[in-house]
């Protein structure tokens, strides 16, 4: 299931086997595997730390946890843990790769180069390790060392959009100009709104002229630099859940920059949490208009669509999110959410077991597919989709909810008062299980 990347299903069978193995160090591992693909690290690192405690001499165990304490900014500690693995299993470049990470975060440039460059020699095909070292090359002013690693960054990888900007930047010190434009011209095809590009093209046609193509460069950077400071505030705002300062700050980034797709797309987002799905349609309609083939913004468009009580609509965005991704689960889910909605049944099955077919493990659509069971009267394969919901999360509220309501509807009330009963025993202000319970109770 980890392989498969089925992640959420992989852990709650990891959960069981916990319980009946509790000393088994890869039980652990493989739990902590599972948060850290799943960006938790958090979670990952006391399932990663007793995995090192029952196995201290397994190195990916050591290595693993280094990781996740890099992403979790701790450097020393991830420092620590990778110099065990390799102390434990030398010769693995990713270990040295992973090294250089954390003794570059200390700022321990030297440390950290030395690591790199252990990296390339055990796997000279390294690309980020080649790229980390030449930017610690510049650094020292060793240009020829830092131009020799980004020459084979972009050989390795041709469409590495960084690398091409900073070896324009060091083809500039040199006064090659000619080289410089080149090079910031290419990571402008591959990323139009690279603001280092812009920049230094700023400063070549400075040195070189003519005076308009530097101002223009110049100007371009100082509006896509504005524009992409007001959207990240205007994102961390929305992270905060502070809707009204969000969606202001994203309209700022847009004022200054219409063409950012993804300000518009954030924007219409905003609207959406905020309960006002019909003013994120026109953002959406802007972003699909400067990127037709952008799936997030056609399935958007089907939500706000669905959320404004247009069903028909919004099946229609969803038909054109999948007409350019098929895989997409959003898209699946979406329209078949938009089916049920209008009162389409068995449209609405369809959709969400076309949903279940990309992911089998995606929660959502399982509760919804088992509302559309209960909908056709298919009480076994409703109680079927709950279930599933409770094997992914077996704290899961709504899916217990829908179990006593597929229970009360066949007239199994002892089943149901028991679901009700566990329901207010995870969830003691779960109104409407109260109110079912007490209309199960003898009256006197």
């Amino acid at each position: 299931m980890l392989k498969e990347g089925r992640l959420r299903k992989a852990l709650s069978v990891l959960d069981r086997a916990a319980d009946l193995a509790p000393n088994l160090a890869q039980t652990h591992f493989f739990v902590a595997m599972a948060h850290a693909r799943l960006d938790e690290d958090d979670l990952a690192l006391p399932s990663f730390e007793r995995a090192v405690e029952l196995a201290p001499g397994e190195a990916d165990y050591h290595y693993a946890l280094g990781r996740t304490l890099l992403a979790l900014n701790r450097h020393a500690d991830a420092a620590a843990r990778c110099e065990r693995a390799l102390e434990l299993q030398g010769g693995q470049s990713h270990y040295h790769f992973r090294l250089g990470e954390a003794r570059r975060g200390l700022a321990d440039f030297s440390a950290a180069r030395r690591a790199y460059s252990r990296a390339i020699e055990l796997q000279p095909d390294h690309v980020e390790a080649l790229y980390r070292r030449s930017d610690l090359s510049a650094r020292e002013d060793a240009a020829d060392a830092a131009m020799t690693d980004l020459e084979n960054v972009l050989r390795l990888a041709p469409d590495h959009a960084a690398a091409m900007v900073d070896l324009a930047r060091l083809r500039s010190k040199r006064e090659q100009y000619t080289e410089a434009i080149v090079l910031a011209e290419k990571a402008l095809v591959l990323d139009p709104r690279d603001t280092g590009a812009h920049y230094l093209l700023s400063q070549v046609y400075e040195e070189i002229g003519p005076a308009e193509l530097a101002a223009a460069a110049a100007a371009t950077f100082e509006r896509l630099t504005a524009a992409e400071r007001h959207y990240k505030q205007g994102i961390r705002n929305a992270n905060q859940s502070y809707w009204r300062r969000a969606a202001a700050l994203l309209k700022r980034a847009i004022a200054i920059d219409s063409s950012h797709v993804q300000a518009h797309i954030r924007l219409a987002m905003v609207r959406l949490y905020e309960g006002a799905p019909n003013a994120g349609i026109a953002p959406l309609e802007r972003a699909v208009a400067l990127d037709p083939q952008n799936v997030e913004a056609h399935c958007l468009l089907g939500e706000a669509h669905s959320a404004a009580g247009r069903p028909d609509t919004a099946q229609v965005f969803f038909a054109r999110a999948l007409a350019r991704d098929p895989t997409s689960v959003r898209a699946h889910h979406g329209g078949a959410k938009a089916a049920l909605q209008a009162g389409d049944i068995a449209g609405a099955i369809a959709g969400f077991t076309g949903a279940l077919a990309m992911n089998p493990d995606h929660r959502d659509t399982h509760y919804m597919l088992g509302q559309s069971f209960i909908e056709a009267g298919q009480h076994r394969r409703a109680a079927e989709s709950f279930q599933a919901c409770l094997d992914l999360y077996p704290g899961d509220i709504e899916a217990r909810y829908g179990q006593a309501r597929l229970s009360l509807r066949t007239g199994q009330s002892d089943r149901a008062r028991k679901a009700l009963e566990k329901i207010l025993e995870l969830q003691p202000d779960h109104a409407a299980a109260r109110g079912q319970l007490a209309r199960l109770e003898p009256r006197l």
